[in-house]
């Protein structure tokens, strides 16, 4: 009986201390870019985020407090009218999501990420990069994945969406999850070249491929380790 206690105590344990796999995929991306760029200079890049994501969000707020008020002042909303616009979750789902755009778009802009039209600047990126002391091959897989992305981000057809914010947004947005996906597997790539190195496979690009396919596919023993 004791026994029986003791395994559901471990199950429930098990439980709650899960961590659910949207965090897990967050905290495994952030551990990929500390390894990558080293945790100095990600603090520093986290900071920035926060600092800017905080300013966009700021002039967000008053640009919409000062789009209100001019609205009241010229505008007569009945009373029946205040009530539909309260309820009309449909509305409301709408402005969270323009103002989730509105505040990514400054943000892209505070950063140089992206022009006034929001159109991607790859050179930013490259330029980061490039003032890094990161290995040669990484810089050229940055390289090659910057021009990848953004060949793709220019090739679809964003100006025929129907919702404007697509229009607006959707080839910076397609451009930097690109680099950010992008990125993830050539960082990887550099962690298996210094695992190849250690097991003899220097230059070894085939060996070097194995390996990334067998870690993507979730295998944790390989005839590497």
């Amino acid at each position: 009986m004791r026994a029986l206690i003791f395994l559901c105590f471990l199950a429930s344990a098990y439980g709650f201390f899960e961590v659910p796999d949207g965090i897990q995929r967050k905290f495994d991306k952030h551990k990929v870019f500390m390894t990558c760029f080293g945790d100095e200079a990600m603090g520093e890049y986290w900071k920035l985020m926060d600092a800017t994501i905080d300013k966009c969000s700021k002039e967000f707020a008053q640009k919409k407090a000062e789009e209100f008020q001019n609205q009241a002042q010229t505008t007569e909303i009945t009373e029946s009218e205040q009530v539909q616009g309260v309820n009309d979750k449909g509305q409301n789902y709408i402005n969270k999501l323009t103002a989730k755009a509105e505040i990514m778009g400054c943000l892209f802009r505070e950063l140089n990420y992206t022009d006034e039209n929001n159109q991607p600047i790859p050179e930013t990126l490259l330029t980061m990069v490039e003032n890094t002391n990161l290995s040669s091959s990484f810089k050229a897989d940055f390289r090659e994945l910057v021009q990848l992305c953004d060949d793709l981000a220019a090739f679809l057809p964003f100006e025929r969406a129907k919702h404007p914010l697509v229009q607006r947004f959707g080839r910076a947005t397609t451009f930097m999850y690109c680099i950010e996906k992008k990125e993830i597997m050539a960082c990887m790539r550099q962690e298996f070249i210094k695992y190849a190195h250690w097991q003899g496979l220097d230059g070894n690009d085939e060996k070097i491929f194995e390996l990334i396919m067998m870690y993507g596919d979730g295998k944790e023993e390989t005839q590497y380790f």
